[in-house]
């Protein structure tokens, strides 16, 4: 033992800048690993909610081309008798008389036309929210990629000074004074890159969302302008079309039913409101 502390002090005291440099290496290879690792990597990317952009399945539910019965359906005009917009009662009396057909076993769905229009028109605001929260998530993964680039390059350059370090011990005679400083500052290291792998895979990961993300919202989009043009609404607001889908086809459905469904529109009682009959009514 003395023997081998008398060479090791023969070794720094000749070699002491190699002996500075090679503890400095395992400080920087230690201090690098627990400032980079000590903390999970923010790999965390805020991606939009993607039911903001499923605005398909809204507009199948509000719009006649999606209806949910067999493809058949009526249309009733509704028209203010003063030729002014709806009143906020006359648009909950729709609501109502829309509740009222869907109870009806032979109606599939009925549509209010002034949720229609609203959801139409709040379509336009949350496509651009989420193309902007897209956009802002794709920012996030690639400063994450970048940080992540640079940790590796950090751990690789705490890696070769360990390297060296172990080497120049090696050649001198000692390392077996250090083995287990050299074996824990390669563990660390090891754990080090075995967490920035694991980063990479959930950036990797994110990119992918992103990109299927991107996809998502240019078919949404593309739908987006082709249903603008129809909100069941007059632009003024005098006018609304209710919109019903039939749960059999029309030729099918029997004349009791038939009329029980007409009769419901024909008794539809809106102060302030024509209710007229529309392709697929009789009243």
């Amino acid at each position: 033992m003395a023997t081998l502390l008398f060479r090791l002090g023969r070794f720094a005291a000749t070699r002491i800048k190699t002996v500075i440099a090679f503890w400095f290496a395992l400080l920087l290879a230690s201090i690098g690993a627990f400032a980079l690792f000590s903390e999970e990597l923010s790999t965390d990317i805020t991606l939009p909610d993607m039911e903001t952009l499923q605005v398909q399945d809204r507009i199948e539910e509000e719009i006649p081309d999606a209806s949910e019965g067999s493809g058949d359906g009526g249309q009733a005009l509704l028209q203010t008798e003063d030729g002014e917009s709806f009143t906020t009662e006359q648009r909950d009396a729709v609501g109502d008389l829309v509740e009222d057909m869907e109870e009806h076993p032979q109606i599939a769905a009925a549509h209010n036309p002034f949720t229609t229009r609203d959801d139409l028109l709040d379509g336009e605001e949350e496509l651009a929210q989420a193309r902007d929260e897209l956009n802002s998530a794709e920012e996030e993964v690639h400063q994450n990629r970048a940080d992540l680039s640079e940790a590796r390059e950090e751990l690789d350059a705490g890696q070769e000074e360990l390297d060296a370090a172990t080497e120049e011990a090696e050649a001198q005679g000692v390392y077996e004074l250090a083995a287990e400083e050299f074996e824990a500052q390669q563990a660390e290291l090891d754990a080090a890159y075995s967490e920035l792998a694991a980063a990479e895979d959930e950036l990797d990961e994110a990119e992918e969302e992103i990109s299927e993300g991107f996809e998502e919202l240019e078919r949404s989009e593309q739908l987006f302008e082709l249903t603008t043009g129809a909100v069941p609404v007059s632009e003024d607001g005098s006018a609304a079309i209710l919109m019903a889908d039939f749960e059999d086809e029309i030729t099918t459905i029997s004349p009791e039913d038939f009329a029980e469904i007409n009769q419901i529109l024909a008794e539809a009682d809106i102060e302030g409101v024509e209710v007229l009959p529309g392709s697929g009514f009789e009243f």
